[in-house]
């Protein structure tokens, strides 16, 4: 994929030019706007517009009192990339209370269905059954604060002390992309 030839070239430009910024930052645009020009960028601009709608699904899902294991499940089957309509309303009466804000969501996620605009990554896992009440509390809090995230040291350092309670079968890969939805750097243009 180009994508990973650039970010591959990159990199060896980021070490063959470390003293010599406008040079690095020269080449690195360079190698953007070749990217930029790429179905894989293309592709990824549009997915993009998926993550405003994930952002509200776990923000309104966070306002709950409790986060559940069944709750975190139906994270990980509405943002896959695979999620069908029918699997989207088993899913979302998990996460949304109130049934005019559900059907609100059913109705957009239909309408980006038919954009075919889905979520980021296929599931690592498709349920989450062995999460304690102590452990689900921490997802909660990392979820939270992620929402607060001006820079990377922010987040390195949410995700770091995320990773230090040591919630076993609970890493990266499984709410990474619950993050990339809940944070400032989704944002961009």
């Amino acid at each position: 994929m180009i994508w990973k030839k650039w970010i591959r070239d990159f990199l060896k430009i980021k070490f063959l030019y470390n003293n010599n910024g406008s040079e690095q930052n020269k080449k690195f645009k360079e190698l953007f706007d070749e990217f930029k020009s790429s179905n894989e960028y293309r592709s990824r601009k549009e997915q993009s517009k998926f993550v405003p709608f994930a952002r509200k699904i776990i923000n309104e899902t966070l306002k709950s009192s409790n986060l559940t294991n069944e709750k975190l499940t139906s994270f990980v089957n509405i943002f896959s990339p695979d999620c069908r309509v029918k699997n989207f309303k088993k899913y979302i009466n998990e996460c949304i209370q109130g049934e005019d804000l559900r059907e609100k969501f059913i109705s957009k996620f239909i309408s980006l269905d038919k954009e075919k605009i889905k979520g980021y990554t296929r599931p690592a896992v498709r349920t989450i059954t062995y999460l304690t009440p102590e452990d689900l509390f921490y997802v909660k809090d990392m979820l939270i604060e992620a929402m607060k995230v001006k820079n990377v040291e922010e987040a390195r350092e949410i995700v770091d002390r995320f990773s230090a309670k040591g919630i076993k079968r609970f890493l990266h890969h499984v709410y990474s992309p619950w993050l990339q939805y809940k944070s400032y750097f989704s944002n961009y243009k």
